[in-house]
């Protein structure tokens, strides 16, 4: 009997492939184009924005995020403005209860900020309502996010972002996090619980 191993490798043939086998040829198969080049920074906890200051140096490191295809940061505060804010701080944070000027997002994607993890365990200190103001942010800036959602499926979906050098994708999720600000999915009738996609383990 002869198995197939059906992968998305922009291959029209159906050649066979041998049982307990990978079709290697087809599964690693990539666009990304060479000269594809990834920035990847740490935490992103910046209260307010720092293009329009003077720090010494810090222009050299701004061009280095700028000329990268996918430059690359974990989300870890929120972005929204306190004075309109509809929503409210919750019983429990990770550390602090991060929040940054709405100004941040503009400032993010200044700097060469095109691809984010938002699931971490400050995503959820403002609520359901801060997380879909920071998500709004994200978009508004044309910055690719993926960890967090309406429901475990989009908080747990791959995101992806297109460059003149190939796709990339992001999955995001979170070991550390608050006990409501986990995702579910719709039960029968139920909807799904807005949060983010958590990575739970026990030693």
């Amino acid at each position: 009997m002869t198995e197939k191993l059906v992968v998305n490798s922009g291959h029209d043939d159906n050649r066979p492939v041998q049982p307990g086998r990978y079709d290697v040829d087809g599964c690693v198969e990539t666009n990304v184009t060479d000269g594809f080049t990834l920035v990847a920074v740490g935490d992103l906890i910046v209260t307010r924005p720092l293009t329009t200051g003077h720090h010494p140096g810090f222009s050299e490191i701004v061009n280095i995020l700028r000329k990268a295809d996918a430059t690359f940061g974990n989300m870890e505060t929120n972005i929204l403005d306190i004075r309109s804010f509809k929503g409210s701080p919750q019983a429990e944070h990770g550390g602090a209860y991060h929040i940054s000027l709405p100004a941040l997002g503009p400032d993010l994607k200044s700097m060469g900020f095109n691809l984010v993890s938002y699931a971490n365990n400050h995503s959820f200190e403002w609520g359901v309502e801060g997380m879909r103001e920071t998500c709004r942010a994200l978009d508004q800036n044309g910055i690719v996010y993926a960890g967090v959602g309406e429901n475990l499926a989009q908080a747990g979906a791959a995101r992806f972002l297109e460059t003149p050098r190939g796709r990339v994708a992001l999955v995001s999720c979170a070991s550390t996090f608050t006990p409501m600000s986990r995702a579910c999915d719709p039960a029968g009738e139920a909807p799904g619980r807005p949060g983010l996609n958590p990575l739970r383990l026990e030693e």
